[in-house]
């Protein structure tokens, strides 16, 4: 871990209360956050792509 690391680990809960702050004040009705859990980058990508997917209005049935 480096200077710069443990700097960081110091200032946690500092960063967390500010992005909390932040959530609290850009989250709005026409423009909302979605958190995704990132504990693994392949399965935060899965789910990113998903929410986008799901918000995307497609008729299903396609007609050839």
């Amino acid at each position: 871990m480096t200077p710069l690391d443990k700097k960081a680990q110091d200032l946690w809960d500092d960063y967390t209360q500010y992005k909390q702050k932040m959530f609290d004040i850009t989250d709005t009705q026409t423009a909302p956050w979605h958190i995704i859990n990132a504990d693994k980058k392949s399965t935060a990508r899965l789910r990113a792509i998903n929410h986008l997917l799901e918000r995307i209005p497609y008729n299903s049935s396609i007609e050839k």
